[in-house]
């Protein structure tokens, strides 16, 4: 496991955004061009006055001055044109950002519900008037039940209540178990 862990911290630290690299390599060439640059200028500037072939060294430095010239223009080309390259984020990256997001927001809920914001929540929607459709079926069954007129009895009530709902009739068959146990 540990493994399989350290594989996939791997490939993630890995992921290198050819946009940046691109911008090192142009800054790296440009600062090396700009520095040939002012060496061959001083070459030229040092060989004016000696007397060995002086035409041969201002010559080449004056080439060499031209190419440091044609690097650096290419190196600005190459920065403006960066700005149309884009990155390309990998569909599996980008699944595994989803992914923790939704677990991230399941696993709050969770949270928040565990501590008991659930209840709260639950009691607010109560009192501004939400009630669900089974809640007043079975509010509608209790006050026909308690209604003198109507033939439902309260035994007819409180069996639906307990058919409808397990958790209830768990909780009823406790009690009178608890109730028959108390008056032997």
């Amino acid at each position: 496991m540990k493994y399989l862990l350290l594989c996939v911290l791997f490939v993630l630290c890995s992921c290198k955004s050819p946009v940046q690299e691109i911008a090192k390599d142009v800054n790296e060439v440009q600062t090396i061009a700009t520095s040939s640059k002012e060496r061959f200028v001083a070459i030229d500037l040092a060989t004016r006055n000696e007397l060995i072939d002086v035409e041969t060294i201002q010559d080449h430095s004056a080439k060499g001055v031209q190419e440091q010239d044609t690097i650096i223009s290419a190196t600005k080309n190459t920065l403006v044109n960066l700005t149309k390259v884009e990155d390309k984020v990998p569909w599996w990256s980008t699944m595994i950002v989803y992914v923790m997001v939704g677990l991230s927001i399941l696993g709050g809920c969770f949270l928040l519900w565990y501590l008991g914001i659930g209840h709260l929540t639950k009691a607010l929607f109560i009192r501004l008037g939400w009630i669900s459709s089974r809640k007043m079926d079975q509010a509608s069954l209790l006050t026909e039940a308690l209604d003198k007129s109507s033939k439902t009895t309260v035994e007819e009530a409180v069996a639906v209540l307990r058919a409808e709902d397990p958790e209830l009739n768990q909780a009823f068959k406790k009690i009178k178990r608890g109730k028959n146990a108390n008056s032997k």
